[in-house]
């Protein structure tokens, strides 16, 4: 009798693909328009992660011709001051995408600092209007948050009839979860994958929670917390797309990274694809934001 095997969704080389349809994308709008499209990250303050996180964006900008020049502010700046940069760069033609890198001090305020920005510019596409678009139509919507796009180009890489069966998004931001659950949602006319979610969060009781995984599907966990999702929990042959990153340090005084998906499913055969964490979901996404940004 056979074994099951798990496949391991390779993120990097779906990134690649990405970053690779872009290049030509970016060229031809060189020879256009005399210049590359800009991205301008902003960086208030020296967070370790956020550092590392800048350093994928620019490494895969600088792969297909973008220019990506960073803002990098002190811990102390005031959030008057953030959004007084961020408007110079809304009124800037040259610049063409504009983030900030999360998360904030506590000092400055995400949402008032994030709606600063112009729609246009807004690669991350955290704005109502993106959201919203997403609601009413997918395939038309220029600009999906990176995550929740990375997520669709992963489960559409697999190339699996998915309509009419289960989902369960583990998480409700609404710069991940949420649009997630939309496009597994969304009518395949509208682009998504017409598939039944559920949605649970830190309010649903545990064992509530269990029962949703366990009718799965597609798990997609969103939320930061190693183990939360156990082998126990998964019906056979489901597609787990594990976003959660949580940093964990060893006895070595070394850091790890950890999804919430207990890791030894990638090896046991439960599931029958699964992205790894870390070269999963992470790699994917910066590729996305490189999409957006020749997009915007």
């Amino acid at each position: 009798m056979a074994t099951s095997i798990t496949r391991r969704i390779d993120g990097k080389a779906i990134a690649n693909g990405i970053l690779a349809g872009l290049k030509s994308e970016v060229e031809s709008f060189v020879s256009k328009y005399g210049c590359s499209p800009k991205l301008v990250p902003i960086l208030v303050g020296s967070d370790p992660a956020s550092e590392i996180y800048l350093k994928r964006k620019q490494e895969a900008a600088s792969k297909i011709g973008i220019d990506c020049s960073v803002i990098r502010l002190h811990e102390k700046t005031t959030e008057e001051y953030v959004i007084s940069e961020i408007c110079k760069l809304n009124q800037d033609p040259l610049v063409h995408g504009i983030i900030v890198q999360l998360p904030l001090p506590s000092e400055v305020r995400e949402k008032e600092v994030c709606e600063t920005i112009n729609g246009l510019k807004d690669v991350d596409a955290f704005g109502l209007a993106h959201l919203g678009q997403i609601i009413l139509n997918p395939l038309r919507s220029d600009l999906i948050p990176c995550t929740p796009l990375a997520v669709y180009k992963i489960i559409k890489s697999l190339e699996i009839d998915l309509s009419g069966k289960n989902a369960v998004i583990l998480g409700r931001s609404h710069n991940v979860g949420m649009p997630i659950a939309l496009l597994l949602a969304a009518d395949h006319i509208k682009g998504g994958f017409n598939m039944t979610t559920t949605i649970c969060h830190r309010a649903t009781p545990p064992e509530e929670l269990e029962v949703a995984v366990k009718r799965a599907d597609v798990i997609v966990s969103a939320v930061g917390k190693p183990g939360l999702v156990r082998r126990d929990m998964i019906k056979k042959g489901a597609v787990i797309v594990d976003v959660g990153i949580t940093r964990v340090r060893d006895k070595d005084d070394r850091y790890k990274l950890f999804g919430d998906v207990d890791p030894l499913v990638l090896m046991d055969g439960i599931a029958s694809h699964m992205t790894p964490v870390p070269g999963g979901v992470g790699p994917c996404t910066v590729a996305c934001l490189m999409h957006n940004t020749v997009r915007a």
